[in-house]
């Protein structure tokens, strides 16, 4: 059954960020300094993590390593140069080319390292087209700015390398429409994304990063199989948190290193979460898989 995000209820945050993960995981961790394989945790327990803090984090992500010697990287460049001898005198395309045939082969290093990592609490709201004017954009977390703000704060103190703010905009399809669907989901993105940058502006953090996107839905189908919109938008880029250089900080990491050693299924991209009802991390190949779980289904 299908089930868009302006009817998702108090689920709509967290199905919200995996449709658009799903899609583009690697799009907006690359903002965030992490290219190539990754693990990422999805809504885990402060808990977990940090050993206090009440509620979840809703992203904490880090990078995935290869485990291969010298001797059989120079075997895998020269394997992806008889493959592809166009890219004969393009050594970073020859070096993407063995990376691929590394992944496809789970050349990946697990336990995974916590020497860098990001972090990112998410908000999503929803736009009604249809809805009388000044009460289409419905922001269920509009007098939440000093919650989001200690979010933030949070991140940065447990010494998190990158921390942003991601809101995740989503529209109502009209289906009494007469126009074509595809074009009509664009306009209602365009309109979407007008109101919310007049409305809601973030209370920044110098070094935080804040971002935006735009899922504009269709009719009868899930944002993440099709729909109009989906750019990243930049509203401030992510520094490096001065943060981490404070004593105590990096303890949690190791503890966090030894939690991640202990899953027992690992992919390219990684993805863990914590589903109510369940005393252990779960693991999954792509965030759709993970959507049941979250919606309390499985």
């Amino acid at each position: 059954m299908v089930k868009l995000l302006y009817d998702e209820g108090e689920t709509r945050e967290k199905i919200a960020l995996c449709k658009y993960l799903f899609l583009n995981s690697r799009i907006f961790l690359s903002q965030l300094g992490i290219t190539g394989p990754f693990w990422c945790g999805l809504f885990l327990d402060r808990q977990d993590i940090w050993g206090r803090d009440e509620g979840d984090v809703d992203l904490i992500a880090g990078k995935l390593e290869f485990n291969i010697p010298k001797d059989k990287w120079r075997s895998l460049i020269t394997e992806a140069k008889n493959r592809h001898p166009k890219y004969t005198n393009f050594p970073p395309m020859l070096k993407s080319q063995a990376k691929a045939l590394a992944l496809q082969r789970g050349h990946i290093l697990w336990r995974p390292s916590t020497e860098y990592l990001v972090g990112c609490e998410a908000k999503a709201s929803w736009y009604d087209p249809c809805a009388i004017e000044n009460r289409r954009l419905k922001c269920s977390h509009e007098n939440e700015s000093s919650k989001i703000k200690w979010q933030l704060e949070k991140l940065l103190d447990h010494g998190v390398d990158k921390v942003s703010y991601l809101h995740l905009l989503s529209t109502k399809p009209d289906e009494k429409s007469i126009a074509n669907e595809w074009t009509e989901a664009f306009y209602h993105g365009v309109e979407a994304e007008e109101e919310l940058t007049k409305k809601y502006i973030p209370m920044k953090l110098a070094e935080c990063g804040y971002y935006y996107t735009t899922m504009a839905a269709v009719p009868h189908k899930e944002e993440h199989y099709a729909g109009a919109g989906g750019n990243l938008r930049v509203m401030q880029h992510a520094k490096l948190n001065s943060r981490i250089f404070r004593d105590g900080v990096s303890d949690w990491r190791t503890n966090l290193a030894f939690r991640l050693s202990q899953i027992k299924n690992y992919w390219p991209e990684t993805f863990i979460i914590s589903p109510k009802g369940y005393n252990k991390w779960l693991e999954f190949p792509t965030t759709e898989m993970a959507m049941p779980f979250l919606r309390g289904l499985k």
